[in-house]
């Protein structure tokens, strides 16, 4: 009995595709971190709504704050009427016991 079963060589077969298994699924891990990173650095700069600011005189060195673009927005302005709806006058719901 001491001879190569064919139990040992279906261990064997088993523990070969478990380390095969455990291999691929490190190298899909490590490459799914790897493009998320490069997805992320991607769209960091490419990012919409970044202002770059360009010096017009052509000095790039340190731009003062002066030449940085000024972004305004718009001045928030409250509705002239509240809301209404269209299903009669506004009623008064009470919660609790």
């Amino acid at each position: 009995m001491p001879g190569y079963s064919e139990l040992d060589s279906a261990r064997q077969r088993r523990d070969l595709s478990l380390v095969l298994r455990r291999r691929l699924t490190v190298s899909v891990a490590v490459g799914a971190t790897a493009l998320t990173a490069v997805f992320m650095l991607v769209a960091a700069a490419t990012a919409p709504g970044k202002a770059t600011a360009t010096p017009a005189s052509g000095d790039s060195q340190d731009p003062s704050p002066s030449s940085a673009p000024v972004v305004t927005q718009p001045a928030f302005n409250p509705p002239a009427q509240p809301p209404q709806s269209g299903f009669g006058p506004p009623s008064v719901i009470s919660g609790g016991s």
